[in-house]
This record gives C-alpha cells, structure tokens and sequence, in this order.
C-alpha cells in the first residue's frame, strides 16, 4: 500500500527522535527575522562531508563550530570553528539564515550538543547569533 501526499518536495516539520533529540527549533520567524538561537539542529549528509571522512568519527558532544560564512556545494554547512573541516549541511529550510543573516555580517557559533555513530552517524547542534 502506498501513502497519499501533496505531490510536492518539502521539509519535514521535525518529528522523530536521534539519541533522544527531537526536531529543532529557533526563537526567530523562518524565512524573516536573523533568530538569536537556533537549537537542536540535527545536520544532514555528516557521512559524506570532510570532519567524517576525515576522522571515521563525529565531533564529541562540546565541540566548537561555527555556520561557514561561503556555501558549500550550495550548501549552509556547519564547520569545525578550530579545524574548519565541514561537519554537516545545515537543513534547507534554514537557508534564509544565509541570505538574511550571514550575508549581512551575523555570523553564528555554538556547540555540537549530542552525536554518535550508530544507529547512524548523526550530529545535533545548537548555534547563536554574534
């Protein structure tokens, strides 16, 4: 049996759970304001990108990174902030953080808050606005 849909590609809204990590969310409005936070952002493609390659591994819970200030690939990707190996892209639905927000000077760090290699490699951040 298949499942009936809208016929078009979007984003998830969340839902589903990665080491205990739900969702994610920002206190700013998507596709408008630059949000001051942006928590519980699970990357995406980590298996495919240079800090996995590599190192065979995830960044440790605590990690520094950063939002690199040039697309990737076309990509917003997370980088390593003492390395600067790509970690993970940044979900799509987020690019307006850098059209609106690093293209004007807003620039964001923060931490990698959980990560593990299994069930699948997966890294879940939270970044501030500087």
């Amino acid at each position: 049996m298949g499942s009936s849909g809208t016929g078009r590609f979007g984003d998830y809204s969340g839902g589903g759970t990665i080491g205990g990590i739900s969702g994610g969310s920002n206190t700013g409005d998507e596709g408008g304001s630059c949000p001051k936070e942006l928590l519980q952002i699970k990357l995406e493609d980590i298996e495919h990108l240079d800090f996995y390659h590599n190192h065979s591994n995830v960044p440790e819970r605590g990690h520094s990174i950063q939002i690199r200030n040039s697309l990737y690939n076309g990509r917003v990707v997370v980088q390593s902030a003492t390395t600067f190996e790509i970690i993970g892209n940044i979900p799509t639905k987020y690019n307006y953080i850098y059209f609106n927000c690093i293209t004007n000077g807003i620039n964001y760090s923060g931490e990698v808050i959980s990560s593990d290699l299994t069930p699948i490699p997966f890294v879940v951040v939270n970044l501030y606005a500087e």
